[in-house]
């Protein structure tokens, strides 16, 4: 299923004044704040996700409304970060220059994620590198958790995974 997230005023200044992002980002203006509209694809397996992936890429199938895929993160499928959030991303350019993100992800990991959530924003925009000791002891212990939690959903979805799930794959990226 897909869902619509739109945020909020108050969330995409809180985004665009965080000092790490006008520090990395200081020609950045508002239509390159990607999720401030994003969608989410959930999806059952690693097959439906590259499929689904495949149709976002596919130029015959957006350029004729001037919509073009302009990013597409592997990585935090492959490797994900500090708390283990896993998911495909790609990024569309809207015909008026808004960026549009899309995040591939998977049904099993969306289970967990309210609950691992709550572990990331304890630490959402704090100076890591500042921390006292015994936050730092928390901080530590609250990615390995959520690292655990959505490690094992992950698993739980490869399972499921089958050398026809791959098979589809590949002929989807076949003339990609």
């Amino acid at each position: 299923y897909v869902s619509l997230d739109e945020k909020s005023d108050e969330s995409i200044m809180r985004k665009v004044t965080r000092p790490k992002v006008l520090k990395e980002y200081p020609q950045y203006e508002m239509q390159h704040i990607r999720d401030a509209l994003r969608f989410k694809a959930i999806v059952l397996s690693a097959a439906d996700a590259f499929r689904f992936l495949a149709l976002l890429v596919d130029e015959t199938q957006w350029a004729e409304r001037g919509v073009h895929a302009v990013k597409v993160d592997l990585k935090k499928f492959l490797k994900p970060k500090k708390f283990g959030w896993r998911f495909i991303g790609c990024d569309l350019m809207m015909p008026n220059g808004l960026l549009v993100e899309c995040y591939i992800a998977f049904a099993e990991l969306m289970a967990v994620d309210r609950r691992n959530h709550l572990f990331f924003e304890r630490w959402r925009g704090k100076d890591i590198k500042n921390l006292s000791a015994e936050e730092r002891r928390k901080y530590e212990a609250d990615a390995e958790e959520s690292t655990k939690l959505y490690n094992q959903a992950f698993r739980e979805m490869l399972k499921r995974t089958t050398q026809d799930h791959f098979k589809a794959l590949f002929d989807a990226f076949r003339d990609h």
